[in-house]
C-alpha cells in the first residue's frame, strides 16, 4: 500500500492548500496500490464514484488486508534532479478500438528507492464508444500531468500510520471495509484449499463481488455528499434505528443505476453481512442493512434450446469442436452448472456415478449424480477414464493440472450461437434447462429429476419446472369439460 504526504512540516505549510488538493475532484477517482514489489500503482473506479472529503479506498491484493488512507497521496516535494518523472499516457497509442483494454501509465519519483518507478496500470472503464474513452482518459492525464509538473511524486512509505480502531462514529465507508477486511481474513483458508486443489479461480467472484458492493455504497455517498458520514448517523434518527437512507440508497441503485430489482436486494444483502462482521469488532447489535423488505422481483423464465436448435449446435460442435461437444454432454447428461463442469477431475468419474466436490458445489456439499447409459458411450469413445487421476478433464495444453479458463468455453459458446443465428436469450446454461424439459418429457420421475439437479428440496425443483412451462397439465388440456 502506498500513500504520500509533505517531506516536511515547511513544505507542507508553503503548499497550505494544495496540500489537501481533493485528486478526486480532477480525477474523480484514483485508487492506489502497492504491487506487491518496489512499483507503485494507481486504478480507477468507474466515472461515478468520484471521492471528495478527503479520503480514497484503498484495495490490496484479495489475501490482504485493505485499508484507508489519506486522499493528498501526492506531496510537493523539492526540486528533484531531472528526470523526475515522465509524463501520463493513454495506451494503446495506436488502433484504438474499444475491444481492446484501455489504461494510462506515467512515471515519478519515488523518495524511498530514489529513483524513477512507473505506476501501474490505470484502467480506463470499459465505455461503448472511443469517444466516451477519449474524454474519460485524457481528463485524467491532463490531472495526472499537472500534478507532476507541479512537483508531484509518490511519497515514502516510512511514515506510515494504521487507521484508527472504528467504532459506530467511524466513517461508514471505513466500518464497510472492515468487514470487507474480516470477510477476507477469515476466508483465507478457505482460498488456500482451494489453491491446493488448483481451484484458485473459483473465489475470483465473490472477490470482485465484495468490491462492486463497496463501490455501489461509495458512489451513492459522493453523489450525495455525504462521503464522510459516520455509521451512526448514516443509522439512526433521533436515537432509534432508521432505515431512510438505505431506503433511499436502494431507490439510487434502480432508479439512477438502473440496477434490476434483483440485484438491488442482493447489494442491500452484501452490505447487511459486511456490516455484521465489522459490528463484531465494534460490539454493535443494530445493523441498518437488515430487516429491510426486498423488492418483488419476478422469477423470469428460463430459455432452453428447442430440438432443432440443438440438433443444429450438436452437428456442428461435433465435426469442429470436439472439447466444446464433451463439454456440452457434461452439462446436458449431469446436468452440471458450467463451473462445476470446469473443475470435474478424473477421478470424479466412477463407473455409474460423478462425485460432484463440496469446493466447486454451489450448494456446498459433495454430492453424486447419475451417469446415464448414453453419456457412458461417449465416455468411452473420448476415453476419459483412462487419463491420469489427478487431471481435470478440460484443462490446458501445458498441463492438465490446470482447468480451462473461466470463459473458455463460453466464448466458443457464444460464437457458434451467432454463426448458427440462434437466440442471444439462450446460454451455456440452457443446455441444463435442455435435458430438465427433455427428462420431464421422457417421464422421469420428478424426485431423480430433483436428484439430478441437485436440489433441495422439490419445491425448488417445482419452481425450476414452473420457469421452464413444464407445469402444463395434460389431463386439463384433454378432459377439461366444455362450456
Amino acid at each position: 500500500m502506498l500513500y504520500l504526504q509533505p517531506k516536511s512540516a515547511r513544505v507542507a505549510k508553503d503548499i497550505g492548500e494544495m496540500a489537501e488538493w481533493s485528486i478526486a475532484a480532477v480525477l474523480k477517482t484514483v485508487d492506489c496500490y502497492r504491487s506487491g514489489g518496489s512499483n507503485p500503482s494507481l486504478s480507477t473506479k468507474p466515472p461515478t464514484n468520484t471521492i471528495v472529503g478527503g479520503f480514497l479506498s484503498i484495495d490490496r491484493k484479495i489475501d490482504r488486508n485493505p485499508h484507508l488512507i489519506p486522499l493528498n497521496f501526492l506531496s510537493s516535494m523539492p526540486k528533484i534532479p531531472i528526470p523526475n518523472y515522465k509524463l501520463a499516457e493513454i495506451f494503446p497509442k495506436t488502433n484504438r478500438t474499444i475491444k481492446k483494454r484501455w489504461y494510462i501509465l506515467f512515471y515519478a519519483f519515488n523518495p524511498d528507492s530514489e529513483k524513477l518507478e512507473v505506476s501501474k496500470q490505470i484502467y480506463i472503464p470499459d465505455f461503448k464508444t472511443v469517444k466516451e474513452r477519449m474524454e474519460w482518459g485524457t481528463e485524467r492525464v491532463k490531472a495526472i500531468n499537472s500534478a507532476l509538473t507541479q512537483g508531484y511524486t509518490f511519497a515514502s512509505q516510512k511514515d506510515i500510520t494504521k487507521p484508527n480502531s472504528i467504532s459506530v462514529k467511524s466513517r461508514l465507508m471505513e466500518v464497510i471495509m472492515e468487514g470487507v477486511k474480516v470477510v477476507r481474513n477469515d476466508s483465507k483458508s478457505e482460498i488456500i484449499k482451494l489453491a491446493e486443489n488448483g481451484l484458485s479461480q473459483k473465489k475470483r467472484k465473490t472477490n470482485s463481488t465484495y468490491l462492486s458492493t463497496y463501490n455501489s455504497l461509495e458512489s451513492y455517498l459522493v453523489e450525495m455528499d455525504m462521503v464522510n458520514i459516520s455509521l451512526e448517523d448514516f443509522s439512526y434518527r433521533d436515537g432509534k434505528l432508521s432505515h431512510m437512507e438505505v431506503y433511499k440508497f436502494r431507490d439510487y441503485l434502480v432508479g439512477v443505476k438502473n440496477n434490476s430489482s434483483r440485484t438491488a436486494n442482493n447489494v442491500v444483502a452484501h452490505l447487511r453481512g459486511l456490516l455484521n462482521h465489522a459490528n463484531k469488532r465494534i460490539g454493535l447489535e443494530d445493523n441498518v442493512f437488515a430487516k429491510l423488505p426486498k423488492l418483488k422481483t419476478g422469477r423470469g423464465r428460463n430459455v432452453a434450446f428447442t430440438d432443432s436448435e440443438r440438433n443444429s449446435i450438436i452437428e456442428y460442435v461435433k465435426s469442429q469442436d470436439k472439447e466444446l461437444y464433451l463439454y456440452i454432454c457434461f452439462m446436458y447428461y449431469t446436468m452440471f452448472r458450467k463451473d462445476e463442469v470446469r473443475f470435474i477431475r478424473i477421478k470424479d468419474i466412477q463407473q455409474d456415478l460423478i462425485y460432484v466436490n463440496e469446493l466447486i458445489s454451489k450448494n456446498k456439499d459433495g454430492e453424486f449424480v447419475t451417469i446415464p447409459k448414453h453419456f457412458k458411450k461417449i465416455l468411452a469413445e473420448y476415453n476419459v477414464r483412462d487419463k491420469p487421476q489427478n487431471s481435470f478433464v478440460f484443462h490446458v495444453e501445458r498441463s492438465d493440472l490446470i482447468c480451462r479458463s473461466i470463459n473458455y468455453f463460453y466464448n466458443k459458446h457464444v460464437k457458434i450461437l451467432k454463426n448458427l443465428k440462434i437466440s442471444s436469450a439462450c446460454t451455456m446454461h440452457s443446455w441444463r434447462h435442455k435435458a430438465t424439459i427433455d427428462a420431464h418429457k421422457a417421464k422421469i420421475p420428478i424426485g431423480f429429476i430433483q436428484n439430478q439437479l441437485r436440489h433441495k428440496s422439490l419445491e425448488t425443483t417445482m419452481i425450476y419446472l414452473k420457469s421452464l412451462g413444464l407445469t402444463i397439465s395434460k389431463d386439463i388440456q384433454e378432459d377439461f369439460p366444455e362450456l
